[in-house]
């Protein structure tokens, strides 16, 4: 699927967050299975893997409780989110030796300090070329979420769509945190495009727990790591 962040939803249709309804189930099964692969010993990428389910359930609840109130701005930044555990997890997965850079990260380091199998260097930039290849949308979505991240042009256009321009040229400026002046039709969008990217979680996990055997035994693993964890 592709998410349609782009306000083209319909303006008329009230915002309906029961796609979000079976996303906690989906993380739990995801969870379930790779606690099973794991045999109950969890070693650097496992642990990222819960640590990215568990920020994900979170952002889930966070999301629906914000936008079901009217919130518009704060509901992108956590799209924005939700889209950097599909970047980061995606890019630790791909790299010669997830578990080495999982710990990495677990340590502190910066991912984008760390490099992939290419040898580039693993940037925002560079985890979007690679989960681009399989979601052409990801371009698109990051660049149209991180606006609302950083302060920005997006910012200054809410600020301004709240205060319209008389009839003789004059602005009447207001600022507040309710945001009824978005269409219904962004939220709409921006709801069905938090689902889609969420429902990658899950799947992004899975495909973990199906190659995870390729990358060391259990008994291999706690050679290197003295331990599980």
């Amino acid at each position: 699927c592709k998410p349609v962040f782009d306000g083209s939803g319909s303006d008329t249709m009230p915002l309906d967050f029961s796609q979000l309804n079976t996303l906690c189930e989906l993380h739990n099964e995801s969870g379930s299975a790779l606690f099973a692969a794991c045999t109950a010993e969890l070693f650097p990428c496992d642990v990222l893997a819960f640590s990215v389910l568990e920020r994900s359930l979170n952002l889930i609840k966070g999301f629906r409780l914000i936008v079901s109130s009217g919130g518009y701005s704060s509901g992108v930044g956590l799209l924005r989110m939700q889209l950097d555990n599909l970047l980061r997890f995606n890019g630790v997965v791909l790299t010669r030796d997830p578990h080495e850079v999982a710990y990495k990260v677990i340590t502190g380091i910066r991912l984008s300090r760390l490099k992939d199998k290419s040898g580039a260097a693993m940037n925002d930039k560079r985890l979007v070329e690679l989960l681009a290849k399989k979601n052409p949308w990801v371009e698109q979505v990051y660049d149209l979420a991180s606006g609302y991240i950083h302060l920005s042009r997006e910012h200054v256009l809410q600020f301004l769509s709240r205060s319209p321009t008389d009839t003789d040229g004059t602005r009447q400026f207001n600022i507040g945190d309710e945001e009824d002046h978005i269409p219904t039709g962004h939220k709409i969008a921006l709801v069905e495009s938090f689902a889609i990217v969420s429902r990658g979680v899950p799947r992004i996990i899975e495909e973990w727990q199906q190659v995870r055997h390729l990358h060391g035994t259990n008994e291999e693993l706690k050679r290197r790591f003295n331990q599980a964890i």
